[in-house]
């Protein structure tokens, strides 16, 4: 059996992206973590210095020196805080000596050894640093309209390779099948169509001579001797940041829809014009919110144009499928707008019907009284 391409050097990045709620208040996370400090982005590879990106607080939380070092050498944990509600942890490990396939099943088989505590997963362990300090931040959170637990984060994995000794060009070439199945994380006993491997390899980036980057919807390929790639995990973690928000506001809207419907039927059967009104009121809110959050979350970055790193930003919000979720969002708004038009027309019949009912009600009395007269001459 052939033995797999050995890397000399591997860094891991981890990225888990959680929605708390509608707002953090950073000022608050400042003196909690004195040493937080606002993420700048370096502007690189010919990237135009116009473009919109959002700045979170950083801090540098730790760093861990398990006791099997002949794994990890370190873990380091970052966290970013957005005001708009969303904690970002990236996890970064060096590991040494490591194939591809190794890499695989890394963040599931791999166990981090603490002194006295058991070994745990990469993927149980970050879990609970997050909630460690989720705790810690809670009562600088607003809830607002998130009337619900929170959910599962948005992750994903990119693996940079910094072996000044490999070819990435012609690695990726001769080990099409082996990429692919990375990649899309696919077991390596099957056997992938010709189809699909083209389909995934068929978007590969390269800036400089010797670098290479490959991208799916779960995780990154970097191939980097020359270790420049900051700006790459920026655009990384910023494609994640608005699946997640776009995710989080289309299972809001599907809430709040279930909540109009059952308002709506109230509208219908209900003829108290008072609470009719306030009801109404609700559902416009509702509108009027979802569209508020919609925008926030397509202005939080402005990366247009045909460059480097714009170019890798839109491949990616592509496998995302990010368009989908913008178009499926707007048409549960235009559904709330119908909801509210249609309450306001009911109501505003049933005020028309009541109208017409007096009016014909005053005529037949002005009638019967002019009888009334004509009886009594």
């Amino acid at each position: 059996m052939k033995r797999p391409l050995m890397f000399d050097e591997c860094e891991i990045v981890f990225f888990d992206l959680w929605d708390v709620g509608t707002s953090i208040d950073l000022n608050q996370i400042i003196k909690l973590f004195p040493s937080s400090q606002k993420r700048k982005f370096r502007i690189s590879k010919k990237t135009p210095k116009n473009i919109i990106l959002p700045e979170p607080l950083n801090i540098h939380l730790e760093d861990y020196f398990p006791k099997n070092a002949e794994i990890f050498e370190k873990i380091s944990i970052f966290v970013q805080f957005y005001e708009d509600g969303v904690i970002s942890f990236i996890t970064r490990s060096i590991v040494k000596k490591v194939s591809l396939e190794e890499l695989d099943l890394f963040r599931k088989t791999q166990k981090v050894k603490f002194p006295n505590k058991a070994p745990i997963s990469l993927k149980k362990w970050i879990n609970q640093q997050f909630q460690h300090i989720y705790a810690q931040i809670r009562p600088f959170i607003t809830k607002e309209l998130y009337k619900f637990n929170v959910r599962d984060p948005e992750s994903y994995s990119v693996f940079c390779i910094r072996d000044k000794n490999i070819n990435a060009s012609n690695f990726v070439e001769t080990q099409k099948d082996l990429v692919a199945k990375f990649l899309s994380r696919e077991h390596s006993n099957n056997k992938l169509h010709h189809t699909q491997i083209t389909d995934i390899l068929n978007n590969k980036f390269s800036y400089f001579e010797k670098d290479l980057l490959l991208f799916e919807s779960e995780r990154a390929l970097i191939f980097d001797p020359y270790r420049d790639y900051e700006d790459i995990l920026a655009i990384v973690e910023l494609s994640n940041y608005m699946s997640l928000e776009l995710q989080n506001l289309d299972f809001i809207l599907d809430k709040w829809l279930k909540d109009a419907e059952i308002e709506s039927t109230f509208l219908f059967q209900n003829k108290n014009h008072r609470q009719i009104k306030l009801k109404a009121k609700r559902i416009q809110q509702l509108r009027i919110d979802a569209l508020f959050m919609l925008e926030n979350i397509e202005n939080v970055s402005k990366i247009i144009g045909n460059f480097f790193l714009g170019e890798i930003y839109k491949h990616i919000c592509n496998l995302f499928d990010l368009s989908s979720w913008i178009i499926s969002i707007r048409a549960r708004i235009a559904y709330l707008t119908e909801v509210y038009s249609l309450s306001i027309q009911n109501s505003s019949e049933d005020k028309m019907w009541k109208l017409e009912l007096l009016m014909a009600l005053f005529f037949s009395l002005e009638i019967i009284l002019f009888l009334i007269d004509i009886i009594r001459v």
